[in-house]
């Protein structure tokens, strides 16, 4: 018997591969695991834009398989769509709208969990405030409250490992948004 616990969806097909690497040895046949070598559905094949960077295009077919015709229709169909809103994770605005306005998306964080908008190297340092310009047209929460909640949430999931350069890009990001943009004093927090 072969039993696997704990893990999170970001290793489950790692997880599967090598489980289903130990099962065949248990039962002395022969072969690997193929998860790593095909996709989970057949990506869509998109089609050349005039005028929109082709990187985040295969980013997208990658990312959304099937769907990503559908997500890129969103950045098409809206001002703006186009645009770069994360440089880290190539991420372009329409998908962000695409998300806020076709999935469960009340929380910047579920912005960034269906997009990875908010997951490069900056923590979503460079892109927090264009992530949270796409979800106030579909939230009713206060601006500040959601991009304080991302923040804290962002800084959770750096704190325990910093060093060398993401340490200095925290810095930096604690300057532009407490330094320049006073974030700690509209949140009514006394430390960064």
């Amino acid at each position: 018997m072969v039993s696997i616990v704990g893990g999170k969806l970001t290793t489950y097909r790692l997880m599967a591969e090598e489980a289903s690497d130990l099962v065949l040895k248990k039962l002395g046949a022969s072969g690997r695991c193929r998860t790593a070598a095909e996709p989970i559905s057949p990506p869509a094949s998109l089609p050349e834009v005039r005028g929109m960077v082709s990187l985040p295009l295969s980013r997208m077919e990658k990312k959304y398989g099937r769907r990503s015709g559908e997500v890129l229709g969103a950045c098409l169909g809206v001002p703006r769509g186009g645009e770069m809103l994360c440089s880290c994770e190539e991420v372009l605005r329409g998908e962000a709208v695409y998300f806020c306005l076709h999935q469960d998306v009340k929380e910047l964080s579920d912005l960034m969990r269906r997009t990875r908008a908010g997951m490069g190297y900056c923590q979503g340092g460079a892109c927090a405030f264009g992530m949270l310009s796409v979800m106030i047209e579909s939230s009713d929460e206060s601006p500040l409250k959601l991009l304080g909640r991302f923040m804290e949430e962002r800084w959770k999931g750096v704190e325990p490992v910093l060093f060398g350069t993401q340490l200095r890009q925290e810095v930096f990001k604690h300057c532009l948004l407490n330094g320049v943009y006073g974030l700690d004093s509209i949140l009514g927090r006394e430390n960064g």
